[in-house]
C-alpha cells in the first residue's frame, strides 16, 4: 500500500526527526530524489511556508492522535502547492515513527477560489442593481433576493421573505401573495 499510494507517504523517526522512507511519489510531488533526503533531518528541507506547520514534522505538537491539516509546501525549485495533509503515529520496537500521507491540492484549491470569487461576483450584481432579483431552486424554495425585491414584497404584500422557504409556503406571506405566485406560476 506504501509503494502504491497515489499520494506521497513519508515516514520520519520522532528521536531524531530522520526522515526515514519515502514513496515513489516523492519527486513528483515535492522535486526532491530519495538519495537526497532519505537518512536526512527534515529540517534539512524547507518545504513549509509557514513554521506553524513545521512544528508538526519537528515534532513539537506530536500527540497520540491523528492530525491532519492543509498547508502551502515549497518544492525544491521553491515552487508552491498546496497539500492536504495526514498525520498518524506508530511504533515499531517500542521506537516512535510519524507517517505523513500529502496530498498534492493545488486544483482543488484553485477550484475554489475561482468558486469563491464567482459568488462574490453574482452577489455583487445581484445586490448592486436597482431592479428586483431573486432566485429559487427547482423546488421553489428561495435561494437568493436582493433588497430592492425585498423591498418590493414588504411593500405589496407586507411581509418579509425568507431564503430557504418555498415561495408558496412563506411564513408570514397573505393570501393573496400566494394567489398571486400561483397565477404567475400558470
Amino acid at each position: 500500500a506504501f509503494e502504491l499510494s497515489p499520494d506521497l507517504m513519508v515516514i520520519v523517526r520522532q528521536q531524531d526527526l530522520i526522515l526515514v522512507e519515502a514513496n515513489s511519489k516523492l519527486e513528483m510531488v515535492t522535486g526532491y530524489c530519495k538519495s537526497e533526503v532519505i537518512g536526512k533531518p527534515v529540517s534539512n528541507f524547507p518545504w513549509w511556508i509557514n513554521g506553524k506547520e513545521n512544528d508538526v514534522f519537528s515534532g513539537r505538537t506530536w500527540g497520540d492522535t491523528e492530525l491532519a491539516l492543509e498547508a502551502s509546501l515549497k518544492r525544491k525549485d521553491n515552487s508552491r502547492f498546496f497539500a492536504a495533509i495526514a498525520f498518524s503515529d506508530f511504533y515499531v520496537s517500542d521506537e516512535r515513527y510519524l507517517i505523513a500521507v500529502i496530498r498534492d491540492i493545488t486544483e482543488k484549491k484553485s477550484a475554489e477560489r475561482k468558486l469563491m470569487l464567482s459568488e462574490a461576483n453574482l452577489k455583487a450584481t445581484i445586490n448592486n442593481t436597482s431592479l428586483a432579483v431573486w432566485s429559487v431552486d427547482r423546488d421553489m424554495k428561495l435561494i437568493t433576493f436582493n433588497e430592492p425585491m425585498g423591498e418590493y414584497i414588504r411593500s405589496l404584500y407586507g411581509f418579509e421573505l425568507r431564503t430557504g422557504e418555498r415561495m408558496n409556503r412563506q411564513p408570514d406571506a397573505p393570501a393573496e401573495f400566494r394567489g398571486d405566485l400561483a397565477r404567475a406560476g400558470r
